[in-house]
């Protein structure tokens, strides 16, 4: 069977910005020190979304991964933005940093790094990457835990 895309992307759009954002809220973030808790904890909820959307289908293991995937990489690049943004703030509070660097050429070479965005691509990759890793592995829990089972019988009427 294959995934409805409306609800794919239905689910793993909401659970991907969310992940994005918790992993980006500073004291928040902390929960990614546990091998990226945020990632396949958002890949599971992605997946619990999806079931529910499709009325409680069966979700294959293989549908887990692409469903944990695609919430993942939402996640990683909702993530990147957050981080751009904060960046900016933290960028601007960085002038008696900069003082602390030994001559001017260092300092100017630190400015331009930052400046050049180099960083943030890399960051972005970095987090597409391991977004991924642990996305798929969220994708597959879920689908063992949530996915497989049917649908509750509706109540009878009386």
């Amino acid at each position: 069977m294959q995934l409805n895309t409306r609800s794919l992307l239905i689910a793993a759009g909401i659970a991907g910005v969310a992940m994005g954002i918790l992993s980006s809220v500073p004291i928040l973030s902390l929960a990614n020190c546990l091998l990226c808790g945020w990632v396949w904890g958002g890949a599971i909820f992605a997946v619990w979304l999806y079931k529910r959307n499709e009325n409680g289908v069966i979700v294959t293991t293989g549908q887990g991964v692409v469903i944990g995937l695609v919430a993942a990489l939402i996640g990683a690049v909702i993530s990147w933005l957050v981080g751009i943004v904060m960046g900016g703030a933290t960028m601007a509070a960085m002038g008696p940093l900069l003082d602390q660097f030994p001559d001017a050429e260092s300092r100017q070479m630190f400015q331009q790094l930052m400046a050049s965005g180099g960083v943030s691509i890399i960051s972005l990759l970095f987090g597409l990457i391991i977004n991924a890793i642990f996305g798929i592995i969220g994708g597959l829990i879920g689908a063992a835990l949530i996915g497989n089972k049917p649908a509750a019988p509706a109540a009878p009427s009386v």
